[in-house]
């Protein structure tokens, strides 16, 4: 039986990425920048339309517009020591960054700028990550717009995994590939067939200390219990520690590869975004929707309660751990007549099917 979609707000729809129509990053064009009248332009190895602009030491030179902070200049600093460690980058601006035979075209996105890049998830105020990373790998025909954002979560990140801005990275890039139609698919950029992928990282300039034991970032144990999560489970949220030595590796990893997580999340664009046929396709599918009835009026508390269950799974083929300990207990409460109630409970792959029916007749 076909079920209907259950009703939602309206994800935000991103308009033209970078305020045009996706295209391949050209640079053949770009004109030389030189320091001008006080503003103390800063050449980085293939970055895209603007210079970065270093922040100023001293009080009497105008940088504008925003400058880079020193996480923010850190980040630059290690990719590009991390791309050419014998100090061999490109010189001329525009010219990508070489990543094995992945070419790195870097982009400062400015905040609030008409031509900048933006998220949002249900009402929040739009979200405008700090950099671009648009990776172009030839030999694979894949496209990756990556987005990385140097952040102090401990502070301006409150919400944890509720995060607009958390939800926006982990979540959102997969509703936008629906939107505009280009996921799973092959598509013309520029007369030549791609693939084209978004993806966006959350670099973490507070401490894994820090952060820890921090109660808007604990996570979901087997038994339905807070635990605090372990780096590879902050990890699968997006979420990489600049205090980590290989922290530059890890961004782009995660950029160019998925998760399990992300494979669960990249489901649920699927089916509530796009035009696919809204009944679960097997147990995965039927957990989601559960998910999803829960919270059917906002986005975030939809992505924050998946993250929570699945950041600390071991078997993403049956679930098992806080989702499947959730399920059996409300699948208790609503069938305690059911004969088969036991072996239900303990086979993940009847479990969630059979408790979406039981929640379809109330």
């Amino acid at each position: 039986m076909a079920r209907k979609k259950t009703s939602a707000k309206a994800a935000p729809v991103q308009g033209g990425l970078l305020g045009s129509e996706l295209s391949c990053p050209d640079v053949a064009q770009l004109p030389l920048v030189s320091d001008d009248q006080g503003k103390l332009e800063v050449l980085a190895p293939g970055h895209l339309y603007q210079p970065m602009l270093l922040k100023s030491r001293t009080g009497d030179i105008d940088i504008q517009p925003g400058a880079l902070d020193d996480n923010e200049r850190k980040f630059v600093a290690d990719l590009v020591r991390r791309l050419y460690p014998d100090g061999s980058a490109p010189r001329a601006l525009g010219a990508p960054l070489k990543w094995g035979s992945r070419e790195i075209h870097l982009r400062r996105n400015l905040d609030k700028d008409p031509g900048s890049f933006r998220l949002r998830v249900d009402d929040s105020d739009w979200y405008y990550p700090d950099f671009i990373l648009w990776i172009i790998d030839r030999e694979e025909r894949i496209q990756t717009f990556g987005f990385v954002d140097p952040k102090g979560l401990y502070s301006q990140v409150p919400g944890g995994w509720g995060d607009h801005k958390l939800v926006s990275t982990a979540y959102i890039p997969f509703v936008i590939e629906q939107q505009l139609g280009v996921a799973g698919r092959i598509i013309d950029i520029g007369g030549e067939e791609w693939q084209f992928r978004i993806r966006g990282v959350l670099l973490s300039t507070s401490s894994w200390d820090q952060l820890r034991q921090q109660a808007k970032f604990k996570v979901s144990d087997a038994a339905g219990s807070d635990a605090t999560p372990t780096k590879d489970a902050m990890r699968r949220g997006r979420i990489v520690f600049q205090e980590d030595v290989g922290y530059i590796e890890q961004v782009l990893d995660l950029l160019v590869k998925d998760s399990e997580v992300d494979v669960m999340l990249e489901r649920a664009a699927v089916l509530f975004h796009s035009d696919a046929p809204p009944q679960p396709r097997d147990h995965r599918d039927a957990y989601l929707h559960i998910e999803h009835r829960r919270h059917p009026e906002s986005h975030g508390s939809f992505a924050e309660r998946v993250l929570k269950d699945l950041l600390l799974c071991t078997d993403f083929s049956t679930l098992e751990g806080a989702a499947t300990h959730r399920a059996s207990a409300d699948y208790v409460r609503l069938a305690k007549d059911d004969p088969d109630l036991g072996r239900t409970c303990n086979d993940p792959v009847l479990l969630f099917p059979r408790l979406l029916d039981k929640l379809d007749e109330l």
